[in-house]
């Protein structure tokens, strides 16, 4: 969000470059997103919260009372902790019903919710690749990757792709 003015390289022999953001910009952009940002971790809630907790229950809690309209989740199986035992062990089982409950809620408040799931490696067909549950895939309105250049292609291995490959809205 500060953009590279305002972001500092800090070089580090012993470990990778650390970037500092300007503590002027940060207050400007902590000010910017008072009130329409609210960020739940669920490695800071102790295990008794992690357990009692649904996480489609606590959109829906932020999503009437905040009036939140976009949801990034990032990512499944951390999502994946958030939600109640079922009576079926088996993870895919488990992902498909999470995932149609986002998609209940999407449309019930008409929101957008992002998922962030990762690809299987090796695979290259991005509606194929994503790992896990294929309803992840399938329930989905919209599928976007991103994808990077490796190392050794040419001419430009710095190249980024974001790619829709899948679009229910608009084809």
């Amino acid at each position: 969000a500060a953009g590279p003015r305002w972001v500092k390289t800090v070089k580090r022999d012993d470990r990778a470059d650390e970037y500092v953001v300007d503590p002027d910009a940060r207050e400007q952009i902590s000010e910017w997103f008072r009130g329409k940002a609210w960020i739940y971790d669920n490695r800071i809630a102790d295990d008794e919260d992690a357990e009692q907790a649904k996480l489609t229950e606590l959109i829906s809690e932020v999503v009437e009372q905040k009036g939140v309209r976009v949801i990034l989740l990032d990512n499944l199986m951390t999502a994946m902790d958030l939600e109640p035992e079922g009576t079926n062990n088996d993870k895919y089982d488990k992902q498909s019903v999470f995932i149609k409950r986002l998609a209940r809620l999407a449309i019930k408040y008409n929101v957008l919710i992002l998922l962030v799931a990762h690809k299987k490696k090796g695979w290259n067909e991005v509606n194929e690749a994503v790992s896990g549950s294929a309803d992840i895939v399938n329930l989905a309105s919209i599928v976007i990757s991103y994808e990077r250049g490796k190392p050794d292609e040419t001419p430009n291995p710095n190249t980024r792709w974001l790619k829709v490959t899948k679009n229910r809205l608009y084809g």
